[in-house]
């Protein structure tokens, strides 16, 4: 039996304070359906997860990541300290750690160590790269350590949404709906992205687009 360990982005107490009569059942399926719309539009999950992943490399400077990376403990199975490494854009990049304090006879970078007193040009020194095709292995602390409140807002929106009997008819793509005296039309916008535009708006910042971080 395959089990997925997930992350809620909403207690049954929150879901509740939208939808005061939702039963046990009912709060699982709404948490489940509003966790996997957020995740579809944001192309990320907001668990935390201590692991590896396999990232294979473009070439140049950075490494872009399939995952928001908070922390690194190994690469390439070996460990390896904070310092040799920038996390940047968010988590969503790691580059090398190419400046520190240079040591003596070394060039301004402490790139090189020079024993015969002669400093080369720094603009021939080649920085680290990751090398392209080669896929890399890292080791650390990946996603979220709690979940972003505007995460938890458009959530809840979400969970507005799915207690109004109008979410039947969008569901089905009905554009409208049309009696004696009344009718009822659907902007596009309705099953765009999360179908919720302030919902839209308080993910906008999480959105990724295979990995590659939209900041």
């Amino acid at each position: 039996t395959a089990v997925t360990m997930v992350t809620p982005i909403l207690t049954p107490a929150e879901i509740r304070g939208g939808w005061d009569t939702a039963t046990d059942a009912e709060v699982v399926k709404i948490e489940k359906a509003v966790r996997h719309i957020v995740q579809a539009y944001t192309g990320q999950e907001f668990g935390y997860f201590m692991g590896e992943h396999k990232v294979k490399s473009i070439g140049g400077k950075s490494l872009r990541l399939p995952s928001r990376l908070i922390n690194i403990t190994k690469f390439n199975g070996t460990a390896f300290a904070m310092s040799n490494f920038q996390i940047t854009d968010g988590g969503y990049t790691l580059r090398y750690n190419n400046f520190d304090v240079p040591p003596l006879k070394a060039d301004y970078y402490g790139l090189h160590m020079h024993t015969g007193g002669v400093i080369h040009n720094p603009n021939s020194v080649r920085w680290r790269e990751f090398e392209s095709g080669q896929t890399f292995s890292i080791t650390g602390a990946w996603g979220w350590e709690a979940i972003p409140e505007p995460v938890k807002e458009a959530a809840k929106l979400l969970v507005n949404d799915y207690a109004c009997a109008d979410s039947q008819y969008r569901d089905r793509y009905l554009v409208s709906m049309t009696a004696a005296d009344w009718r009822i039309q659907f902007h596009s916008g309705a099953y765009l992205r999360t179908g919720n535009v302030r919902a839209d708006q308080l993910l906008s910042e999480y959105v990724t687009t295979r990995g590659w971080g939209v900041i």
